[in-house]
């Protein structure tokens, strides 16, 4: 399995098609200290001082898993169906304009780098494999991208409670349980809201069995809040304050927020807005084509 995502960085660059867009993106690699390996032409047009191999002589030349391609033909149809031609003959690394139809999250982030390969900075560029494109995967949305983390609404059947061992021997039975499993948490929702037993698990876990109608109180005040922000302002409101998660052999665990993703959870909120680290997301995603590969 090829990485999820990845950077121009390392790879052996050549521009299929010699078009406008060609010369756009190859003078602004070259502005950006990138160098390109040649350009692919069935014709095999002359273009600046650069060798021009057809399809077949490109494969017989470099090594695929080196290569990066990126597509610059005209039309974004073209591009799609030789992109997945060329994933068909061994390459993963390619740069296309996805059709304007495909609306998931993944196609428009390639369609704003390809953007950003004409026009922009390069070199922090993450890209995501055709793998990655090709799967479709309606189970997140990436948000927003930063140097070393990212912010993802993912669906809640991917979240699990705290992984680390190093909490109390009270709450080791609630280790790495999937969220919909943490009946604790979910005791306690059901009590402030469905009329259901008194949350006795819940306040011998939290509070030692005290019986604590303050710590109640407080609770049932924090989920009101929840209550009050998701209706006034729908997903976003949770979106303002991702939960921290890490990935780990089972799903993406909760690090700081297990309250909120029982919420979530039991409001029946598809998605759980989180924050999770570049290597964390992209070891998720590589689990998640596996799965829906095998």
């Amino acid at each position: 399995m090829s990485k999820a995502y990845y950077t121009l960085a390392g790879k052996k660059i050549l521009l299929w098609g010699n078009t406008e867009i060609t010369k756009q993106i190859y003078f602004n690699l070259l502005n950006e200290g990138f160098s390109v390996a040649g350009i692919v032409d069935k014709e095999k047009k002359p273009f600046e001082n650069m060798t021009v191999f057809s399809y077949k002589e490109a494969i017989d030349v470099f090594r695929k898993e080196e290569v990066l391609l990126i597509l610059c033909m005209k039309s974004a149809l073209n591009q799609e169906e030789l992109a997945r031609e060329a994933f068909n003959d061994g390459y993963h690394f390619i740069v296309f304009l996805p059709i304007c139809n495909k609306n998931n999250s993944i196609s428009e982030h390639m369609r704003i780098n390809y953007q950003q390969l004409m026009y922009g900075k390069v070199d922090t560029i993450l890209f995501p494999t055709f793998d990655l494109l090709d799967a479709n995967i309606d189970d997140y949305n990436v948000l927003r991208y930063f140097k070393s983390s990212l912010e993802v609404d993912i669906s809640v059947k991917h979240i699990r409670t705290f992984f680390r061992s190093t909490v109390t021997k009270e709450l080791l039975p609630y280790r790495d349980k999937s969220i919909a499993d943490f009946h604790v948490l979910n005791e306690l929702y059901d009590y402030l809201y469905n009329g259901k037993a008194y949350p006795t698990d819940y306040m011998n876990l939290y509070m030692a069995g005290t019986k604590d109608n303050s710590f109640l109180s407080d609770r049932k005040r924090l989920f009101d809040a929840f209550r009050k922000g998701y209706r006034e302002s729908g997903i976003s409101f949770f979106e303002s304050m991702p939960i921290p998660v890490e990935c780990n052999d089972n799903g993406l665990n909760v690090l700081d927020g297990n309250h909120r993703a029982s919420f979530i959870f039991k409001e029946g909120i598809s998605k759980v807005p989180v924050v999770i680290s570049k290597e964390g997301f992209e070891k998720f995603l590589n689990r998640l084509i596996g799965g829906i590969n095998t």
